[in-house]
């Protein structure tokens, strides 16, 4: 039988893990938004370039700048990764009994995560992605006649979400702007709990043949949905489809062997 509670404590365990990386995350990006912030607007009167004929060519400082996010992030990601590899593996081989000693196959693992990409190529998505909001946020703010900190601060305030701004809105409405699904903060974030909950399904792999029943652990934070919180520690069947509840559901499920309903 599955010891419930050594699995709960690991997994609160890798979700601080996950929280401290979003904190990186955020100050990966705080750095290289603020040199590119400042490069654009010494560009810009260098080019003669405001408002909507403003766009980044590919010069060096630029991609210096792409360049530091892309693997500062691809380095948060898999120190994260090995984290929680490590505790969801002892985990496992301490209340589930013996698995392989050998590393598991971290390529195969990787892979398989959304879209078929690598975590490597998800990362260098989101970078990019990162590019285009700098870049639109900077249209705006010239129009607006802000400062280049103005415009730094106003984009730190809208890292979660973008298109929740009223100016931002404005500007794709009046087509200076195209801005397309999550920010890239928050792509980083689902990239981050994607290690997590992965880490655990990995750790769980070799003993659901043998399980009876399964429960399920959800991340609980300010971004956990009403529907994931009532999950958090309920039993079900094996047969029963629960997760994933939607789009980048941080559960994680648990197989249990010999335990009643």
């Amino acid at each position: 039988m599955i010891n419930q509670t050594e699995f709960i404590k690991a997994a609160e365990k890798a979700f601080e893990i996950a929280d401290f990386s979003h904190k990186l995350t955020h100050r990966v990006i705080a750095t290289a938004s603020n040199r590119l912030i400042d490069y654009a607007f010494s560009y810009a009167d260098f080019k003669g370039k405001y408002g909507k004929d403003f766009k980044f060519d590919n010069t060096k400082k630029v991609s210096k700048n792409l360049s530091y996010v892309e693997f500062q992030m691809e380095k948060i990601v898999s120190d994260l990764l090995g984290d929680v590899d490590n505790i969801s593996k002892k985990t496992a081989k301490d209340n589930l009994g013996r698995i392989p000693d050998d590393d598991w196959d971290k390529a195969a693992f990787i892979a398989s995560l959304m879209y078929g990409d690598t975590y490597r190529q998800r990362v260098k998505k989101y970078t990019d992605s990162f590019k285009n909001e700098i870049e639109s946020f900077i249209r705006v703010g010239q129009e607006e006649k802000m400062t280049a900190d103005g415009i730094l601060h106003w984009y730190m305030e809208k890292l979660e979400e973008p298109k929740a701004d009223d100016l931002i809105i404005a500007a794709i409405a009046s087509g200076t702007i195209k801005m397309d699904g999550l920010s890239a903060y928050r792509g980083f974030r689902n990239l981050n709990d994607d290690m997590v909950v992965r880490g655990f399904a990995r750790a769980n792999a070799h003993y659901w043949r043998l399980a009876e029943a399964k429960f399920i652990i959800a991340q609980k934070d300010s971004h956990t949905c009403d529907t994931c919180s009532s999950l958090d520690g309920q039993v079900f069947r094996i047969d029963e489809d629960i997760i994933p509840v939607h789009g980048s559901c941080r559960c994680i499920e648990v197989p249990i062997m010999n335990v009643p309903y």
